[in-house]
């Protein structure tokens, strides 16, 4: 058995729709809700959180061109786009980033499996604003957007640590709380920052870089996340990407625009802070929770990416929540 939920009703970046809940359009079919939050004029995020009763299919027929960022925090979905015929899987803790137009898909959750998912959808004229460059490498998604149907996955790549741990946060504030709302805000445009950022990195080295060389890139990135907290070496790393060293750091640059030493370094202080902001961790555990045998180094490493002191965070952290 297999049901099926139509979505033509809500109306993406509706500004009526601001905080409402959907959980009446999944009522008998699934446990949960469907969640739409408008951020601002041409920016929402929509958090679903459901729990399918039977094998169940959502209809997404939208007209509105838009940029996604998708994410999947648990669990997972199968899709198919109906005028393309094309199948994708969107798995766990990825980062799919999607332009779209004229939306006119299936969405198809498993019974009994709970799914919790992070979209948060951008409009073309959101996009121009935030440019505010027509020669900008980004603004030439906007000339993509005008063609209809669309239907495309610019990019995958694994979800941060930091980000996981932002999402996890944030998908459990209470937004009848103002300041929480303000809170929300501030930190999906962090990571709408750092999304564009890579999609950004992604764009002007795709040209440059042979796609199987990105393959690897990014199945290094991805093992990196995986293996965060433990010992990496370039020797380790260079096996997953099937290379030598020298041309494994080379590639690396290129792709991500900094060194592969950078971005390690960069992703457990990325972590460290996510580790501050949501745990109960002083900061010389979370120092040695990251890999630095001294605090002195961490708080050093921290201050100097950050631009503020990791004992900061803890006397803050209490002040949305």
């Amino acid at each position: 058995m297999c049901n099926t939920i139509d979505l033509q009703s809500l109306d993406l970046l509706n500004p009526k729709n601001a905080n409402q809940d959907k959980t009446a359009l999944l009522q008998p079919y699934a446990k949960g809700n469907i969640h739409p939050i408008i951020l601002g004029e041409g920016i929402m995020l929509c958090h679903f959180d459901l729990t399918a009763k039977e094998n169940l299919t959502l209809n997404n027929q939208f007209e509105q061109p838009l940029l996604m960022f998708a994410t999947f925090t648990q669990g997972g979905i199968a899709y198919e786009h109906r005028d393309f015929h094309l199948k994708q899987t969107f798995q766990t803790n990825r980062l799919y980033t999607v332009l779209l137009n004229r939306e006119n898909g299936q969405s198809y959750y498993k019974k009994d499996l709970a799914t919790r998912s992070f979209n948060l959808v951008i409009s073309p004229s959101f996009l121009q604003q935030t440019l505010d460059d027509t020669h900008h490498p980004l603004s030439k998604l906007l000339d993509t957007l005008e063609q209809k149907p669309l239907f495309n996955i610019l990019q995958e790549a694994p979800l941060s640590q930091n980000a996981r741990y932002s999402i996890e946060m944030l998908s459990h504030l209470d937004l009848r709380e103002p300041m929480n709302l303000f809170y929300l805000k501030s930190k999906v445009y962090e990571l709408l920052h750092d999304w564009l950022w890579a999609l950004h990195q992604n764009t002007t080295s795709q040209k440059s870089l042979p796609e199987l060389e990105r393959f690897y890139m990014n199945k290094v990135a991805a093992y990196v996340q995986e293996h965060l907290l433990e010992p990496l070496t370039l020797e380790q790393l260079s096996r997953v990407a099937k290379t030598n060293s020298s041309k494994l750091q080379r590639s690396f640059k290129q792709l991500f625009g900094q060194s592969l030493f950078t971005y390690i370094c960069q992703q457990r202080l990325q972590h460290a802070k996510a580790l501050l902001e949501t745990q109960e961790m002083r900061v010389d555990e979370v120092a040695k929770a990251v890999g630095y045998a001294h605090q002195s180094n961490f708080s050093t490493a921290f201050t100097k990416y950050f631009g503020y002191a990791p004992k900061s965070v803890l006397h803050h952290k209490t002040f949305y929540m």
